[in-house]
């Protein structure tokens, strides 16, 4: 190979390795031989893959994405453990498995640009994209990538064995069926067909279908959900866990500098805050409403008073918002009554 490649051993292996330099990057790996011919062999053929993949542009000389959410979900856990809720955390996560990561994982990490994050967005929103509406086994090759029944609470080898069985048997029943058609009624269908065909004791059949056909329903749950469009609060979680991870990325010094994430040909947004009376403020409000109290005492007006006057009294000892306690319920209400209040003075 013109010296492009060598091959060469290590200390005490019985294994010839071999390395070179390609794509910036001196790459090596083992053999996993002992004789040299079949070392050398190997050698070549694995540097005449790695050149096929440079000039695919498959090959990176940086970090991926996905190795930058990896890094980022092995420390964020432990670096907010107790500061951030556990559900807060898994939300994370499921956002760069179902979405970031088959989106971006590949890209290397200079490669997330503004231009790039912006046609994330038009992905996640354009209604081509919605499994539902495709034949069925396009949906299932679009859930395969994105999801694939991978979860917390199921291995990688349950996942796959789930995904075969649907591969094996459901797909080429349903074929080029709209996702969308595929109703209870095709599913009865379904499970009479596949009854007929197993040649297994009836208990034994009734089995393995229902095991596919809960297979069937987690991938049509999965493809109605997925067809929805985001909402905006969606999307803005989706790019702050992206923003999470390219932060990541610039402290462990793979990258240089944050993008501009922020979504163009967006007008700016009203910005409100809450609104909190002061000490003085509250002061003033509640002797006002309690000399009005004593002014229409015994009169029509006499209860509407009183209530706007306990209801102050009630957002001071609690300190609330003055817009919080319209939301709580009367067993918010009963429950903070068993609870004694501090002691202020008014």
């Amino acid at each position: 190979m013109g010296g492009k490649v060598h091959v060469y051993k290590r200390g005490r292996s019985r294994y010839w390795q071999c390395s070179t330099y390609i794509a910036g990057k001196n790459r090596r790996v083992s053999t996993k031989q002992e004789s040299l011919a079949q070392a050398k062999d190997f050698a070549e053929d694995w540097y005449l893959d790695l050149r096929g993949k440079n000039n695919r542009g498959e090959l990176k000389a940086e970090k991926t994405f996905k190795q930058a959410a990896e890094q980022f979900l092995r420390e964020y856990e432990v670096i907010t453990e107790g500061q951030r809720h556990a559900g807060y955390v898994e939300g994370h996560e499921r956002r760069l498995k179902l979405h970031l990561i088959p989106f971006f994982g590949d890209n290397g990490l200079s490669e997330i640009t503004p231009g790039l994050v912006q046609e994330y967005r038009i992905s996640r929103l354009n209604p081509d994209n919605k499994p539902i509406g495709k034949p069925f086994k396009q949906a299932v090759r679009q859930f395969e990538k994105e999801y694939g029944f991978r979860s917390n609470h199921r291995t990688e080898s349950e996942a796959e064995f789930r995904l075969e069985a649907v591969k094996k048997n459901i797909v080429p029943f349903f074929g080029d069926t709209i996702a969308s058609t595929v109703t209870s009624k095709a599913i009865e269908k379904y499970r009479e067909y596949r009854l007929s065909q197993i040649d297994q004791e009836p208990a034994i059949a009734a089995k393995m279908v229902d095991r596919e056909l809960g297979a069937l329903g987690e991938m049509l749950r999965w493809m109605k959900q997925r067809s929805r469009s985001p909402s905006k609060s969606t999307m803005h979680h989706e790019i702050v866990t992206l923003r999470q991870v390219i932060k990541t990325a610039i402290r462990h010094g793979w990258l240089e500098h944050l993008p501009d994430f922020s979504p163009p040909y967006r007008k700016a947004e009203k910005i409100s805050h809450r609104a909190w009376f002061s000490h003085d403020e509250y002061r003033t409000l509640y002797e006002a409403s309690r000399v009005r109290t004593q002014r229409y005492k015994g009169t029509a007006r006499a209860w509407p008073c009183e209530q706007l006057h306990d209801y102050i009294l009630f957002m001071r000892i609690r300190a609330c918002a003055p817009m919080r306690p319209i939301r709580l319920s009367f067993a918010t209400w009963r429950s903070s009554r068993t609870k004694e209040p501090a002691k202020r003075s008014f």
